[in-house]
């Protein structure tokens, strides 16, 4: 009975001893990668901030040329029109006709005048054509010089 004691003491020593070995190799394989992961994050963190300042710098670069491409597009512009302006062009039209003479077609009417929007005595009508075009190649330079800097981004 002695010896069965003995072994059994034995073998809860033996048990005892593995389950702490055990314990503690896994502890110590958790702490380890622990602290690989964290020179990992370190690295990567280091890594992404290096990529951030460096696009950074290119948004930048991108914003600085847009904003210095935009200021040459308006002297440009400024200094030479497309179609001149609304005061110095000159277009031949015909009057608009009075709207209280009887145009014949409708002899029956009347010859009350009728309420029309009035049209200005300078008014040139492909005047303001040519002014909504220069405005349109104004607004297509903005656009194409605002890709190009997203494209240099």
């Amino acid at each position: 009975m002695l010896r069965l004691y003995a072994y059994a003491g034995l073998a809860i020593a033996v048990l005892g001893g593995g389950w702490w070995l055990h314990n503690h190799l896994v502890d110590k394989g958790v702490q380890q990668q622990r602290e690989a992961d964290a020179e990992a994050y370190a690295k990567l963190q280091r890594d992404a901030d290096l990529e951030t300042g460096r696009l950074k710098g290119l948004a930048d670069a991108a914003e600085k040329a847009n904003a210095e491409e935009l200021k040459d597009l308006r002297q440009y512009r400024a200094d030479h029109p497309l179609h001149g302006s609304l005061r110095n062009a000159v277009c031949n039209r015909p009057a608009v006709p009075d709207t209280s003479a009887s145009n014949g077609v409708n002899d029956s009417s009347s010859a009350i005048p009728r309420p029309i929007q009035p049209v200005p005595e300078g008014d040139r009508g492909r005047i303001d054509q040519l002014h909504l075009l220069d405005v349109l190649a104004g607004k297509a330079d903005g656009v194409s010089a605002q890709l190009r800097e997203w494209q240099a981004r």
